[in-house]
């Protein structure tokens, strides 16, 4: 029996890996850990198999993940998050009417975090087994000895009995 860990490299595992570490990094962020993207990019690195998809599927979930929350903010919840980040844009020096800057900005530190994690787990990846193979079980058989054909004795010559019997082999 094999029990293989990683995730085939194709783009069916890519949709549905992005969508479970955007709910995570959701969840996450919504119960104070800002944070989440970075071990959804660790699980992404060790889990999927090429770095293009584990990029993809880390830096995407973040992306996705912040950038819902932000949407929801903004629209469900009627706060004005252009607004907010224009104040946060005047104090930090791009100007009054940079809220879209700061958004952008925001969004591409998820990004960067998640693309962390992602550089962290496939560095980590040496370290955790990648397969683990289990031998079947092999029931005990008689051991039996080889047969081995008798061979046939050679006389020795007459020259070699003779340094036999006089000088000793």
């Amino acid at each position: 029996m094999t029990m293989n860990i990683r995730l085939r490299s194709t783009r069916s595992t890519l949709i549905p890996a992005t969508i479970v570490g955007t709910i995570l990094v959701v969840l996450g962020t919504l119960l104070g850990l800002w944070w989440m993207a970075v071990p959804v990019g660790v699980l992404a690195g060790l889990l999927a198999a090429g770095a293009r998809n584990a990029v993809a599927a880390g830096g995407l979930a973040a992306l996705l993940g912040w950038g819902l929350l932000l949407a929801w903010q903004a629209v469900a919840l009627g706060q004005p998050v252009s607004d907010q980040a224009s104040v946060v844009g005047a104090i930090l020096g791009f100007g009054a009417n940079q809220g879209v800057l700061v958004i952008a900005l925001t969004l591409l530190i998820a990004v960067v975090l998640g693309v962390a994690g992602v550089w962290l787990g496939a560095a980590l990846r040496p370290f955790v087994p990648r397969q683990r193979t289990i031998p079947p079980t092999i029931p005990p058989q008689r051991a039996v000895a080889p047969t081995v054909p008798p061979q046939r004795a050679v006389p020795p010559t007459r020259r070699q009995g003779h340094r036999e019997r006089h000088h000793g082999a």
